[in-house]
């Protein structure tokens, strides 16, 4: 279990979350207050930047699939390592939300909305 850290920055209308270790039942909570802070101010372009999550379980699935249909933000998702996205296509998340390759290219998705 690699303790988890998150990282935000705002760029514009933009939020990137930049999280560092596993998102489980342990970083999940962290992960959670995080955005239902970013939710009650209204923000709505967040970008989750995965590149320093080695592993997600079933409470860090839940939890993103939970805050997108309830928040009714939908989340990109940039930097997924191969099991990860392979996780993602298999529980169908790939069909809820976005994964792209960089943090850049996410932007300029929020940008060309």
């Amino acid at each position: 279990m690699e303790k988890m850290e998150i990282k935000h920055t705002e760029e514009g209308s933009i939020d990137i979350i930049s999280i560092e270790g596993d998102l489980d039942l342990y970083g999940a909570p962290l992960l959670r207050e995080k955005l239902n802070g970013l939710k009650s101010k209204g923000r709505d372009k967040i970008i989750l930047n995965m590149e320093n999550v080695p592993y997600i379980d079933s409470s860090g699935l839940g939890l993103l699939l939970k805050s997108m249909i309830n928040g009714k933000i939908p989340y990109l998702f940039a930097n997924l390592n191969t099991g990860i996205k392979h996780i993602f296509k298999m529980s169908g998340y790939k069909q809820v939300t976005t994964v792209y390759d960089t943090v850049e290219e996410a932007k300029n998705a929020f940008k060309n909305q």
